[in-house]
């Protein structure tokens, strides 16, 4: 009880959102609806209050039993023994009650109503049909008559026991009883008004209802499991009584208001079977939610895309996971951009920050993971691979700053290791940019303030049969640092494409050229002394320069009900950075240092599909097979001084290829259960010749990694997923090869393992139930292997731990109007080590919580815009949680209008609130000019301050 509120304001607060949960007991549910069904038909008047009647008898039980043993705590002690007797107790009836309902679907022939089971109520049956309202009470009375009902009661004296006794308790039993009283009473009001409505498609709903009473059962029964057996997971779940408690009751409040509408809707355009259809399919999600899964991302087609236009947003295709999906170009359009890199923070649950000039690779935040420059997520344009591997300045080093964001099409993510196509860097997730094939021409000039310009052109016409589209991009900025960043970039794009119902093809040319100069991260002792501005500098010559040219094909053609799918690419590419961390260190040649990048990359992929008769809506085999080149010449890293070179720490030419094979089969075993089984082979070759010959060397490795999925639906347009899989990510190849450190030449040094393993697993649900709304929800796991990273930095390796982040996410889209769209997202993840360790078991950098609430609009009249709130919670920056990074929230907004058919204006709103948060924080050891030692400190780079842009749109 040491982990409880400290307040009795805080106390009353669990004890109503318990009673709120409470009522979604699987006994409740099931008693109830049979109770007000039976009522219902036999035309009593009280049916409508049968569950508030069951749940008000069912409290005065529990005001009773806080309220004596309230009067015996002072003469009694709790044994130890009780809590560990009733947890096995409860876990064993959950895990019986889940299988029962399990079994209940299963064995139920396709024209039968399913009735859930409850334990309790397989012994009191026939109290079940009783028809007197004392009766109702008196059975929710007997209901409380259990283990479970009376540790709660008593729960509730011993807690309030320190405030002052009986008085207290009653006052905490009488708020859980309120709490009930709002969920089994509404319970009892809808099934009542909506059941005789029910009878043509009450199958449905009785499924829907029983499989929720299983899933609620058995995922309690194993988080009950894991509290009791992992100390770390009990203790992760102590002092969240308020939050689990919180999110049951925005659930019940969503899920009836749901129910309202969905009744509604259908009474209007259906007979009088769908609404308590609809109701009961809402209460039945409502109860699976109020568990511990919250979060997800809103799932599209990765063989159909959802129509965003429609009244009901379908769920289509053949999705294998509910964080997978695909955001439109309409969602783009008029969403705020402050850097390109924030096309992808439409990834439910991606943060994208930077923590230096704005012309290098962004930083990442996804599923508890600060992915650097995107190690653990990988991303696509049009087939070509963004992830660089054995990169100078990181290991998968993402930089989109070559793309145009008016010419994406859409994005189609995918989160997790359960996909058979998807192999290196894609451990936490993986996007894909579709750009479009035609655009109406059009030139974009936008100004604003730190001198920012950009000018954009872009159109296309007929050309061979196909569409030519070309874009072109001037960007320059200063920024708000004390030293201009004088970004400049420009960026060009050439596209052909063809496309039919059995074949088509795309070919791009792009190129893109960037330099700026870097305001770095700034140590917080010399801001707060006053002597370095918030956006101030320390060394004024750092910064860089990039290209990237490629040229790629990509296409499709259909052989019978075959397919095959194919793509090639070539990408010159290059990177030189000059970087200052820790500025002193060395008095007399300060700590820049640069880190030059320049290779080519080559690659192709072909994949078949071919559909074949098997299970009852048939299957897909899939099969493809994909090669990557990349040849460095050079990589290395060098200290400088104002850019200027004056010792070599390495320099490597390395080659390396990974080539691939994977497969997969898709089966409809029935209507609603589906599966897809995979596999993934992949064998990585590389040769290092670095400038210290006992650096050199060469070598393979190779990893097979298993996938599955399992989907169970759609059941009113709700589907529920179970996935899980093995993934990877490569490390940098010179740590493969290395054995003394480059330094002094003489210190030995750990080699990496070339693929590291990642093994991941997720539950989840996706609903399109409500009208224009979709939902998602997942509970996700990923487990690293013990590995060693090459740190680019430092051109050395260092070792890291085995670890694990769990967490869940919550994701909304809606369109309640045409012109209207509003989405939302909420992740919640843990990220410890799993070894032990003094040091602690905290993973530096790991974000604990993010969200984001967006809305964008376009009206007939011509208005449009968007706004957007981002906030990026806290995170530990040592293994102890002793430094703690603050958490952020920064709303972005943006408003224009339509003025004829040719022109657009818009204004730009970004930082609205001037918020004075950081961008990234860092904690670690430097040294400032002036100072006699080394001083360990938090780094920050700070969130921009408020800033004014404004667009003069014309299309022609």
């Amino acid at each position: 009880m040491e982990h409880l509120p400290a307040s009795f304001g805080g106390l009353a607060a669990v004890a109503f959102l318990l009673g709120l949960k409470h009522g979604f007991d699987a006994d409740h549910l099931a008693t109830i609806d049979g109770l007000t069904r039976v009522n219902t038909r036999a035309g009593s008047v009280f049916a409508r209050w049968c569950g508030a009647l069951f749940s008000l008898g069912h409290g005065a039980v529990v005001i009773a039993i806080a309220l004596l043993v309230s009067s015996a705590v002072a003469r009694w002690q709790t044994p130890g023994w009780l809590e560990t007797t009733g947890v096995v107790i409860s876990i064993f009836f959950l895990t019986l009650l889940g299988v029962l309902n399990l079994y209940a679907v299963w064995r139920a022939a396709p024209d039968e109503v399913v009735t859930p089971i409850g334990i309790k109520g397989r012994f009191l049956g026939a109290l079940g049909r009783a028809r007197n309202p004392f009766v109702v009470a008196l059975v929710g009375a007997l209901f409380a008559l259990s283990f479970d009902t009376i540790s709660q009661a008593a729960f509730f004296a011993l807690a309030a026991g320190q405030y002052g006794g009986p008085v207290y308790a009653a006052s905490l039993g009488a708020l859980f009883v309120l709490g009930m009283l709002v969920t089994d009473g509404a319970n009892g009001l809808w099934i009542s008004r909506l059941i005789l409505r029910a009878d043509e498609t009450a199958r449905i709903a009785s499924r829907v209802m029983s499989l929720a009473v299983a899933c609620v059962s058995l995922l309690v029964a194993g988080f009950s499991t894991a509290k009791l057996l992992l100390p770390r997971v009990d203790g992760w779940a102590e002092g969240k009584e308020l939050l689990f408690g919180a999110t049951v009751v925005v659930v019940v409040l969503v899920g009836f208001v749901w129910g309202r509408s969905i009744a509604a809707a259908r009474a209007a355009r259906t007979p009088r079977g769908g609404s308590a259809v609809a109701a009961v399919a809402a209460v039945a999600l409502t109860a699976l939610i109020g568990v511990d899964a919250r979060a997800g991302g809103i799932t599209g087609a990765d063989l159909e895309e959802v129509t965003v236009r429609a009244n009901r947003l379908p769920l289509t295709g053949l999705p294998r996971a509910a964080s997978e999906g695909t955001v439109l170009g309409e969602q783009l359009e008029y969403r705020p951009l402050l850097r390109v890199g924030e096309l992808l923070e439409t990834v439910p649950g991606l943060v994208v920050t930077q923590h230096t000039g704005d012309g290098k690779a962004n930083q990442y935040f996804l599923r508890g993971f600060n992915l650097d420059h995107g190690t653990d997520f990988a991303t696509r344009v049009e087939g070509m691979p963004v992830n660089m591997p054995t990169h100078g300045h990181g290991q998968g080093y993402m930089d989109v700053n070559f793309v145009i964001p008016e010419l994406v099409e859409r994005i189609v993510y995918r989160k997790g290791t359960y996909y058979a196509d998807l192999g290196n860097f894609s451990a936490v997730g993986a996007a894909e940019l579709q750009y479009v094939d035609a655009v109406r021409p059009f030139i974009a000039v936008s100004g604003g303030e730190d001198n920012y310009v950009r000018a954009l052109a872009a159109g296309s016409m007929p050309l061979a049969g196909g569409s030519l589209l070309a874009g072109f991009e001037y960007d320059h900025t200063d920024g708000p640092w004390v030293l201009p960043e004088d970004l400049t970039k420009v960026n060009g794009v050439l596209r052909w494409s063809r496309r039919g119902e059995t074949s088509g093809i795309a070919v791009d040319l792009m190129a893109y050229d960037g330099e700026w100069t870097s305001t770095d991260q700034i140590p917080r002792r010399a801001v707060e002394s006053g002597a370095l501005d918030r956006y101030g500098y320390i060394d004024p010559t750092a910064g860089g320069e990039s290209h990237r040219y490629s040229l790629s094909a990509a296409g499709y053609r259909a052989y019978g009900p075959g397919r095959l799918d194919f793509n090639a690419y070539a990408i010159d590419y290059r990177l030189q950075l000059y970087s200052n961390f820790t500025y002193a260190l060395d008095p007399d040649h300060g700590d820049q240092f640069e880190q030059f990048d320049d290779r080519r990359v080559y690659g192709a992929a072909l994949a078949w599909s071919q559909p074949f008769a098997f299970g009852a809506g048939g299957s897909v085999w899939r099969i493809g097979a994909d090669i990557r080149a990349d040849d460095i010449s050079p990589v290395g890293l060098y200290l400088t001084t104002a850019r200027a070179r004056h010792a070599t720490i390495r320099e490597d030419r390395v080659e390396q290829t990974l080539a691939s094979a994977w497969t997969a089969v898709a089966t409809q075993w029935t209507p609603w259960l589906r599966s897809e089984l995979g596999l993934r082979a992949d064998r990585l070759g590389y040769d290092v010749a670095s400038d210290r010959a006992v650096n050199s060397g060469s070598g393979h490795d190779t990893l097979a990694s298993p996938k599955g999925s399992l989907a169970l639906g759609p059941w009113r347009d709700t589907e529920f997923f179970v996935a899980a899989g093995r993934g990877f990510h490569s490390n940098d190849v010179r740590g493969a090869t290395i054995r003394v450190d480059p330094v002094d030449g003489v210190t030995p040094v750990d080699r990496v393992t070339p693929l590291a393993r990642a093994d991941g697993s997720e539950i989840g649900l996706r609903t399109a139930l409500v009208p224009r709304t979709q939902l998602s929800v997942a509970l996700w796991k990923l487990d690293l292997d013990s590995e060693l990273l090459f740190i680019g930095d430092g051109g050395t390796t260092e070792a890291t731990r085995p670890s694990r982040r769990e967490g869940v996410e919550l994701s909304v889209y809606s369109r309640p109007r045409d012109w209207l769209i509003v989405d939302a997202d909420y992740a919640a993840s843990k990220a410890r080590f799993r070894d032990l360790d003094p040091a602690g078991d905290r993973i530096p950098g790991a974000v604990e919580r993010v969200a984001s609430l967006g809305i964008t609009l376009q009206t007939p009249a011509g208005w449009f815009g968007g706004a957007r709130l981002r906030y990026l919670g806290p995170a530990a920056l040592l293994e102890d949680d002793s430094v703690r990074a603050p958490s952020s929230t920064l709303v972005n907004l943006e408003a224009g209008r339509r003025l004829g058919d040719h022109w657009r204006v818009s204004l730009q709103l970004f930082n609205a609130f001037d918020r004075k948060v950081n961008d990234i924080t860092y904690y670690y050891e430097s040294q400032l000019p002036g100072e006699a030692a080394p001083v360990e400190d938090l780094h920050f780079h700070p969130a921009e301050p408020r800033t004014l842009r404004g667009t003069v749109h014309y299309s022609f």
